[in-house]
């Protein structure tokens, strides 16, 4: 049998992914989380330009979907794996891969995937005709979900979930849902445990008010922007061509790494330079490209222009010398209490190099993580946990 040819040559996968929207008549704004390439009605998309190894592109969704049940959001019963210049499509059932999915993955989700293997064969679609993006067409229209189990991981998460959609709600109305699903009937099985298994991070499971009262919220955001305006100063002091990590050895929730950035600066957009930089500086910025805007812009959404699209004109003031690319990236984080770690890991675990410790195992009369504590003689001088951090296969 020939090999079929194609005519697609895209150059990267954003361009591939809009001409593949477009095609099948889905708006390009098509929600993207958690740095994956969209999730629409029922269907998590993974875009490769070609894809070689079915195997690895599978297991990075897969770790996109358990992240997605770490922040309560619902998981999509189909998984479908883009070859956008081969235009082949493979589909999987992500109820399949439950398990996998129900597990903990520390770290970016397109790193260390080449050991996964599945003897599950995916529907292979050929979209290069209208049999096949109609074939498409009729998958996409289906808005199913894969039930997840809920644990100590994934249920903070799923309460911020219901109470964002109850906001009155207390502690014991979310028990009643997690016990017996209305809202999340969908979405979750029934809950079968009890209070004591949330014990360690009880308050963690209250509303938000109630986490107030207790002091559930911790360094200020003046501090943290502060801290990382310092951070960046020392990262543009690297020599030219060096990478670096930041390392923060006593995390918490992650409160320090609010504002680093999530994402290439080129693509951070007008109304999401709030993020990362405080008003004073953004200001000045607009004002210093202010002719441009007025210039090439006029027409455009003022929020949705992009660093990228001014930069493109120089100016006195680059956002670039402010900014680096996906700072987060290079971030190591380390916390101590379970609590803590579980919070961090649904806030951060998806964006950063690796969280210390990389999975939490806790001794039962004990609400700490084992080879968290930072002032451990293991973790200063070096042991099996105390080394992961500076391992090769992290950095």
């Amino acid at each position: 049998m020939n090999k079929k040819s194609s005519n697609k040559s895209f150059h990267s996968e954003r361009e591939g992914q809009i001409r593949f929207f477009e095609g099948l008549k889905i708006s390009t704004d098509v929600e993207l989380t958690h740095n994956t390439d969209g999730v629409y009605k029922g269907t998590l998309f993974e875009f490769k330009l070609t894809i070689s190894d079915i195997n690895k592109v599978l297991f990075q969704a897969i770790k996109y979907l358990s992240h997605k049940r770490i922040k309560g959001e619902p998981i999509p019963a189909q998984i479908l794996l883009v070859a956008l210049n081969e235009e082949n499509a493979y589909l999987f059932n992500s109820g399949d891969f439950l398990g996998d999915i129900e597990e903990i993955y520390a770290g970016a989700a397109s790193k260390n995937n080449a050991d996964f293997n599945t003897k599950i064969k995916p529907d292979k679609i050929d979209f290069s005709n209208i049999k096949g993006l109609q074939h498409l067409t009729e998958i996409l229209e289906i808005q199913k979900y894969t039930k997840i189990h809920i644990d100590v991981f994934d249920v903070v998460g799923w309460a911020n979930h219901y109470y964002t959609a109850n906001p009155k709600a207390s502690k014991s109305k979310l028990f009643e849902e997690l016990r017996s699903p209305k809202k999340f009937k969908d979405y979750i099985y029934p809950w079968k445990g009890k209070d004591i298994d949330f014990k360690y991070i009880n308050d963690l499971l209250n509303d938000k008010i109630r986490k107030k009262e207790l002091g559930a919220f911790y360094t200020p955001s003046p501090y943290c922007r502060k801290a990382v305006e310092l951070v960046r100063r020392a990262i543009k002091q690297l020599p030219k061509g060096h990478d670096y990590i930041i390392l923060d050895r006593t995390a918490g929730t992650g409160n320090l790494e609010e504002f680093l950035t999530d994402k290439r600066v080129n693509d951070i957009t007008i109304d999401e330079l709030d993020r990362y930089i405080d008003k004073e500086l953004k200001t000045k910025y607009l004002q210093n490209k202010k002719d441009i805007i007025n210039t090439f812009y006029s027409g455009h959404l003022f929020g949705d222009i992009t660093v990228g699209e001014l930069e493109k004109h120089k100016t006195k003031i680059s956002i670039h010398n402010y900014l680096s690319d996906n700072e987060i990236s290079h971030t190591i984080v380390n916390t101590y209490e379970l609590k803590e770690w579980i919070v961090l890991n649904e806030r951060l675990g998806d964006k950063v190099k690796l969280i210390i410790p990389p999975s939490a195992h806790v001794k039962e009369a004990n609400p700490l993580v084992n080879g968290g504590d930072a002032l451990s003689d293991h973790f200063i001088l070096g042991s099996k946990v105390g080394r992961m951090f500076i391992s090769k296969d992290y950095l």
